[in-house]
């Protein structure tokens, strides 16, 4: 009967320790956890500081961008381009100055 009641103290002694350590577990988990929760918000606070810096460089680049330009016909050389038009166009500068070299030549 000794040997049994030795066992049931040593029993319940180890239920005890696994009770103690349990707890101890869960109260390290515990402060993990707030450490982790506390590091992701401090993240968050910094990514939303960026975010809105972000906002209003995107917006003030929307408010400054010039929209692009729609291409033209140019009826000399029948292309759609941006750079020119009729008047200005570099083909026609190209053959009046050759015109104008070849009235020169036989002059």
């Amino acid at each position: 009967m000794d040997a049994g009641e030795s066992l049931r103290a040593e029993n319940e002694i180890l239920r005890l320790q696994i009770v103690q350590k349990t707890k101890e577990l869960e109260v390290e988990q515990i402060r993990r956890l707030e450490l982790e929760l506390l590091l992701k918000n401090m993240e968050n606070k910094s990514l939303k500081k960026q975010n809105k810096a972000l906002r209003a460089e995107n917006e003030h680049y929307k408010k400054t961008a010039k929209p692009p330009r729609n291409p033209r016909l140019c009826r000399f050389c029948n292309k759609y381009v941006v750079g020119h038009d009729y008047r200005n166009c570099p083909e026609k500068c190209a053959s009046a100055s050759s015109e104008q070299d070849e009235a020169d030549d036989s002059n």
